[in-house]
Parts: C-alpha cells; sequence; structure tokens
C-alpha cells in the first residue's frame, strides 16, 4: 500500500513499484516450490510421463496451469523422452507450446523455451519494447528492418502484382563466406537492383 501511495505521485516510483509486482508475480512461493520438485521429480521418473502421472503424485491441473509457465527453463532442460508427452498434453489442455512459433489472439496458456531454442514474444502494440524486440528478433534471424512507409506509400496492387513476376538471380561463386555473409550480399543486391 505504501509503495502504491509513492508510485501515484511519482513516475519513477511508479515503474519500480511495477517492476516489484513482475517480480512478484514470477517467483515460486514456497507451495511452488515443493509443487515444482513434485512435477519434475515425476516427470524425470521415467519416459512418457504427463499429466496422469502429475495428478497421481497429488497436483491438480489448476496448480499445474498455475505452475507451468513459472518453470518452463526447468521443463525445457527435461530431456526429450521426459517431456514430450506433458508438452503434448499441456498444449491438449489448452496451453501453447511456442517452440514452433504462432501468433496468440486471445488470452493463452504458453509453454515458451520448450524446444531448446531461442524464442521471442512481441506484443503487436507498437511500444517501443515491442519495436525493440521485432528489431533484435529481426538481427538475430539475419534481417534488417526498415519501418513501412520511409521510402513512400507501398506498391498499388498492379505494382505489387508486376513484382511478384519479376526474376533477379544472384550468383555466388565459390564464394568464401558464411552463410549470414552472403544473405547480406543478396540482401543488399536486391535492394540495389530493386
Amino acid at each position: 500500500m505504501t509503495l502504491a501511495h509513492q508510485a501515484a505521485s511519482d513516475s519513477k516510483a511508479a515503474a519500480t513499484a511495477n517492476k516489484a509486482v513482475g517480480t512478484a508475480q514470477s517467483t515460486l512461493t514456497g507451495e511452488d516450490l515443493a509443487n515444482a520438485l513434485t512435477l519434475l521429480t515425476t516427470l524425470r521418473g521415467g519416459n512418457g510421463r504427463g499429466f496422469a502421472d502429475l495428478i497421481a503424485a497429488g497436483l491438480d491441473v489448476a496448480t499445474i496451469r498455475a505452475l507451468v509457465p513459472k518453470m518452463t527453463a526447468q521443463i525445457s532442460s527435461l530431456p526429450s523422452a521426459n517431456k514430450d508427452v506433458f508438452v503434448r498434453q499441456w498444449v491438449q489442455q489448452g496451453g501453447k507450446a511456442m517452440a514452433a512459433g504462432g501468433i496468440l489472439t486471445r488470452p493463452t496458456m504458453v509453454l515458451g523455451g520448450e524446444a531448446g531454442d531461442v524464442e521471442s514474444w512481441i506484443p503487436w502494440n507498437s511500444s517501443a519494447r515491442s519495436r525493440a524486440l521485432l528489431a533484435k528478433t529481426a538481427s538475430a534471424m539475419g534481417y534488417q528492418l526498415v519501418p513501412a512507409g520511409r521510402y513512400g506509400p507501398g506498391p498499388s496492387t498492379a505494382a505489387a502484382a508486376r513484382e511478384a513476376t519479376k526474376q533477379i538471380t544472384v550468383n555466388l561463386y565459390g564464394a568464401k563466406q558464411s552463410t549470414a555473409e552472403q544473405a547480406h550480399d543478396v540482401a543488399r543486391h536486391m535492394s540495389f537492383v530493386g
């Protein structure tokens, strides 16, 4: 309450309060720790373990749903044989495994990082954070972003149809470059040729 009162009159205190709330929401309580131990021990107990085994171990569906988003890193680090059935069942229970990607249009239980790949979750709200996440993700995948209207209005439908039939060939004969360097050169050539 004191922190909320201070936050109401000071934007810096409000940012601190928001950060504290976010941290508190992702922190495991004592009961969460006990349940997390049960969950991980049960899944590690044998190949093909899943929801039925967790329920038999004393966890209920509501507890599992609340706990899994807080433990994605630990679940992701399990061997595939110990987590695959659970992840599949998690998705069947209404959760979404994000390793294959996807677009969420409504509130959804999510299991992230389950395949061991780095993932980006980017809200479509045009905030500075969203744009920074998008730029960082594009850069990590070898792309450089240019905002959509920077070079004038987008192509008309007729221009887009003409562009779809245009063919450009780029040959890389014996290039001693990494794949990323080759992709950068091809992209640079494409933007030059237009």
